[in-house]
């Protein structure tokens, strides 16, 4: 399997992880409609085509991670949620990264490439799992002048660090 099918079909397994953890939380609750709907929306991705994907990356990712909220907000169980929003930004970060890849030509360095990108990405949504099912355990009651300070220094220290990764990438695409 060259690096280019292992990324394509990452990104396709991601996609359908991310609608079967979201059915299993729906499922939990008995709340069926909800299941039938997204295991259509499962589905239509999960064979869809790299074009269909490509065009519809970013509203998929809206879309499980509008249910993941809503879920949260009803009472679902956090788990599924959380591996199904962590399996959205894979597949959106996957698809991203195959639409810039096809733009470079074949060759070992571009395997290289990319078997870099989906380590750093697994390792990435592997801190993202542990650190969010911490914080799940973990009730703090937060002033709403701390829970912005918190988020500003979350969004700083997400944006630093995504501007090193863009920096250290650079000479590579």
């Amino acid at each position: 399997m060259d690096g280019f099918e292992m990324s394509d079909r990452l990104c396709t397994s991601s996609l359908v992880l991310a609608a079967c953890a979201l059915m299993i939380a729906y499922g939990i609750e008995n709340l069926w409609g909800w299941v039938l709907l997204l295991a259509g929306l499962g589905i239509v991705g999960g064979i869809g085509s790299r074009r269909m994907r490509t065009s519809f990356s970013v509203w998929w990712l809206l879309l499980f991670v509008t249910a993941a909220a809503y879920g949260m907000i009803i009472g679902l169980p956090v788990l599924p949620l959380v591996v199904a929003v962590l399996a959205s930004l894979g597949y959106w970060d996957l698809d991203a990264f195959d639409q810039r890849l096809s733009k470079v030509d074949p060759s070992d360095a571009r395997r290289s490439l990319e078997k870099s990108h989906i380590r750093r990405l697994i390792l990435a949504l592997s801190l993202g799992l542990a650190v969010s099912l911490v914080v799940a355990s973990i009730r703090i009651d937060l002033d709403l002048i701390w829970a912005i300070l918190l988020g500003l220094v979350i969004v700083i220290s997400l944006r630093l660090g995504i501007a090193a990764l863009q920096h250290q990438n650079k000479p590579l695409l």
